[in-house]
């Protein structure tokens, strides 16, 4: 798809995940709700780290919960973005989008084994208080111990996706 047609359509931001083989082999990762469309075995052999798969992931509100405000990340059914991986708690952060400043922010949702923006490890948010951490394109998001993500606008995520195919060598 041509990149202007392809901004145009998709007006959100995507999660450009690496999964280990080994737990999409095993079936232990699930894209509950999303169809095989939504769901893009995006990474060029060339960009692929070895023993990874890449998925993209839409950050867009699903009707499996009742957080209105906010796109959650975790291996329950119930997420937006469902990341089944036993490192993954069931409810693990969110996305919220500040609109009057046009910003994504996301927010450890109390997780066992934590949420990193680059080598930052976000506090978890608590009863009272809540740490939103701003992220923006292309920044690196981890969650858990084994699932990275990149956080891509619809530029950045079509600018990976044209990424070229590895060329045989002869």
């Amino acid at each position: 798809m041509a990149r202007d047609a392809f901004l145009e359509r998709y007006r959100h931001p995507f999660l450009l995940a690496e999964i280990p083989e080994a737990a999409v082999e095993l079936g232990e990762f699930q894209t509950s709700g999303l169809s095989a469309a939504e769901t893009v075995r995006a990474l060029s052999p060339a960009a692929r780290p070895n023993g990874r798969e890449g998925f993209v992931f839409p950050l867009i509100k699903r009707d499996v919960n009742t957080f209105a405000d906010m796109i959650t990340v975790g291996r329950a059914a119930n997420n937006d973005v469902r990341l089944n991986v036993p490192s993954v708690s069931k409810f693990h952060a969110y996305f919220v989008h500040a609109r009057s400043a046009d910003a994504w922010l996301l927010v450890d949702a109390g997780s066992s084994n934590g949420t990193f923006v680059g080598a930052e490890r976000l506090k978890p948010s608590s009863a009272g208080e809540k740490a939103r951490f701003p992220v923006k394109t292309q920044d690196f998001i981890r969650f858990g111990q084994v699932v990275v993500a990149r956080f891509l606008d619809a530029a950045g995520l079509h600018a990976a996706l044209c990424l070229p195919s590895p060329v045989p060598r002869t």
